[in-house]
């Protein structure tokens, strides 16, 4: 099929997925059909059936992200913000990943003074956590919740094992919030790190990159995040999901 027949079919295809979406009874799809043409600037004809199901596009299937460089103390009025608020729940059901280039530079600090206006040292402190985790719950987004991949990583030594210890005080205290308040919900997941394939020693000479940390060393430290994660009964531990570190890949 020509390209702006693709298009077109893509983009009515979407329109009526997203019509399908607003009620959680009917989907509508698209049956698309053309006039064979001798060029791309001919008439198209599409018929849309309402009846006749295509493909099921699930209802969570939207994911966004709030970047760790924006906690801070600015933060505290857009977990109370009503507008905020109706936004959010609005999305739902969807994926909010707390997360982004930031977040290997933030560590846990639970009485902190947390400002994070220097973006090379950043922590979290409790009251944000609380913020966060809050928002999404009364929200009903599922939260995949960033950790700082980074933590005993250099230029030295890449593919050093991942140090937990940071981790495990945020999950040991997010473990016992959840206990102590039930209206708020499990994160959904965790994800370990961001583009470390970008980590500040990483350097590109003619040969390709160097210092950068392997595949198989970032597999254990998801495999370690899992293991560490299944010790705590509140965080899910039957039932929650490790998601490795997407990656730029910016310098082919």
């Amino acid at each position: 099929m020509p390209t702006v027949q693709r298009a077109v079919a893509a983009a009515l295809w979407l329109y009526t997925s997203a019509l399908g979406r607003s009620s959680r009874d009917s989907h509508a799809f698209v049956q698309a059909s053309h006039i064979p043409a001798q060029d791309e600037s001919s008439n198209l004809t599409f018929a849309i059936s309402t009846t006749d199901v295509a493909a099921v596009t699930d209802e969570q299937f939207l994911s966004f992200s709030f970047g760790a460089e924006l906690m801070g103390h600015r933060t505290g009025s857009f977990f109370t913000s009503e507008r905020v608020a109706a936004l959010l729940a609005g999305l739902a059901p969807a994926y909010f990943r707390f997360s982004g280039t930031a977040i290997d530079s933030m560590l846990w600090a639970e009485h902190a003074d947390c400002d994070n206006t220097n973006s090379s040292a950043m922590c979290i402190n409790a009251t944000q956590l609380t913020g966060l985790l809050r928002s999404t719950s009364v929200a009903g987004l599922d939260l995949v919740l960033g950790l700082n991949g980074k933590v005993g990583k250099s230029a030295e030594s890449p593919n050093a094992p991942w140090d937990d210890l940071n981790a495990k005080t945020q999950l040991a205290w997010l473990d016992k919030a959840l206990a102590v308040d039930p209206t708020l919900r499990a994160p959904y997941g965790y994800e370990l790190g961001n583009e470390p394939d970008l980590w500040p020693w990483t350097t590109m000479t003619p040969a390709g990159k160097t210092h950068v940390v392997n595949g198989s060393q970032l597999a254990n430290d998801a495999s370690a995040l899992r293991s560490l994660v299944g010790l705590y009964a509140t965080l899910r531990p039957d039932n929650f999901t490790v998601f490795c570190p997407d990656t730029c890949n910016c310098y082919n």
